[in-house]
């Protein structure tokens, strides 16, 4: 008796999803296939007879062969697609699902043409963003690195200025101590000179 087959068309479950009862067929024909499988072996084990268990396992792998062929089959007519299709992504590009008729179209030429120029459009706008915002972060460093050039600049501006503004002061200081009338120092000592060279003159 096909497992597989009779748990699908049971009565109980016709108000499940598609997908919950198809998980439901597969997961229960399974556990029941291998569970002939386990009696047989151990049927095997226990009485002998090799050949005759053989081939009761043979039989149980080819009813299973031909339980999977007629669920593609019906599958297939059910949905209108490949059972192998579940294996793998959705892909909504080649179909998509009717809820009314509760099986898979195949998607129009031109609704996946749209649906790929949207996503290209998509794909473009974030790239343009993202170079707008690369734009922007680099904008940012130059200005950054410009205000940090321009900082530099006036600091070393400002340090000079007051190099510049002690060396002032310190030669103002000197310049009153040594010539500044009438305490500079060689102020006095010209000053000397000069009397002493007057006096030279008067005798």
């Amino acid at each position: 008796m096909p497992i597989f087959y009779f748990i699908h068309n049971l009565d109980w479950g016709n108000n499940l999803k598609d997908g919950v009862r198809n998980s439901r067929t597969f997961i229960i024909g399974v556990c029941v296939y291998i569970l002939f499988f386990v009696v047989i072996q151990n049927l095997q084990i226990s009485f002998g007879g090799n050949e005759r268990f053989d081939t009761l396992k043979y039989g149980l792998l080819l009813l299973l062969i031909a339980d999977v062929c007629v669920m593609s089959y019906l599958y297939k007519r059910q949905y209108n697609r490949l059972i192998t299709e579940e294996l793998g992504k959705e892909d909504e590009t080649r179909y998509k699902y009717d809820e009314n008729n509760r099986k898979y179209v195949s998607v129009p030429i031109e609704e996946k043409l749209d649906k790929e120029l949207h996503e290209f459009e998509v794909i473009v706008k974030h790239e343009e963003q993202q170079k707008e915002i690369i734009s922007n972060i680099e904008k940012q460093k130059q200005q950054r690195m410009i205000d940090k050039e321009t900082k530099n600049k006036r600091d070393l501006i400002i340090k000079n200025k007051n190099y510049i503004r002690a060396i002032l002061r310190i030669q103002r200081f000197w310049r009153r101590m040594l010539y500044s009338p009438p305490n500079g120092i060689f102020y006095k000592k010209s000053l000397q000179d000069f009397n002493k060279y007057k006096n030279q003159i008067q005798k």
